[in-house]
């Protein structure tokens, strides 16, 4: 099932569409000679639905849904783990090194992986000189957006929207280099330990129908939670009130450090040091709400 699904998904037809959500950014938020790309430059969640109504036969995704969860998970399987695939291609031209190849051929499977490069090479019609998509997945669906060679490959929805510090290690800075997902078993963010599941077929296999639906609930339950905090304009104020730039480092610094960093905070705010009640509020708030995203 999940082979002719892959194979109804080729990477030419992936790739088409997503240079055709991104083709329109180009000319609107990317500064020629620039190095830093805005965050205005996502395409910020597709569903997974919409990306699959849009390149399968609609007779192929209605016989796949009217087998239930299985036939779901088939579907969003094959789609994320394309999804994998084609960004691992993105990270080969982005660097513009041979050595990942034969890596990413022994994960995916694949003895012809130049061939897809040479299309996309092709297609992109010098798209890419100065700068190469990252795909990536979540919650919310599918997000694209354009990163300018040698900056940060990194992206996570929730705790790396976005890093564009120079890639010290040809694909990503210092801050994020434990996210090589495909050489490293102690990958940080969640994107990551997604491309790695999804990136390998076998995983498809360790799910059946009883445990897909233990799954899905907790997915939903998840989502739910997830909902409840989305949108939250204060959240980054937080962040910078406590010196942290993403939510790795606030995971980093845990509780302990967190309370502790709290502490000195309420000591400096201090009346006798030049503080006000409200400010000690406001840090107030901004510890509880950073205390429930550890």
């Amino acid at each position: 099932m999940l082979p002719k699904i892959i194979g109804a998904l080729p990477i030419e037809s992936l790739f088409d569409w997503c240079l055709g959500q991104l083709s329109q950014k180009i000319d609107s938020v990317f500064d020629a000679g620039s190095s830093v790309v805005s965050n205005s430059t996502y395409i910020d969640g597709v569903s997974d639905l919409k990306v699959l109504r849009d390149l399968l036969p609609e007779n192929l995704i209605n016989f796949m849904l009217s087998n239930g969860v299985m036939g779901l998970h088939s579907l969003s399987f094959a789609l994320r783990h394309q999804i994998t695939y084609l960004n691992s291609l993105f990270h080969i031209i982005a660097t513009e090194q041979s050595s990942h190849i034969m890596e990413f051929e022994k994960i995916f499977g694949i003895s012809d992986l130049e061939s897809d490069l040479h299309y996309i090479k092709l297609a992109s019609d010098n798209l890419f000189v100065n700068r190469v998509p990252v795909i990536g997945f979540s919650l919310k669906g599918l997000h694209l957006f354009w990163a300018t060679k040698g900056s940060c490959r990194c992206f996570d929805l929730v705790e790396v929207p976005s890093c564009f510090q120079l890639a010290t290690s040809s694909l990503f800075c210092d801050d994020h280099i434990s996210e090589i997902w495909w050489s490293r078993t102690d990958v940080r963010t969640t994107q990551s330990k997604m491309y790695q599941f999804y990136g390998d077929r076998d995983n498809f296999f360790q799910y059946d129908q009883n445990k897909l639906n233990i799954l899905m609930n907790d997915f939903w339950m998840k989502f739910s939670d997830w909902k409840s905090t989305e949108g939250d304009d204060n959240l980054n104020e937080a962040m910078l009130q406590f010196g942290l730039k993403n939510h790795s480092q606030l995971v980093e610094l845990g509780s302990v450090g967190l309370r502790k960093k709290f502490l000195q905070l309420s000591f400096s705010l201090h009346p006798d040091r030049g503080g006000t009640a409200d400010d000690f509020v406001a840090l107030k708030t901004s510890y509880e709400k950073l205390k429930v995203r550890i």
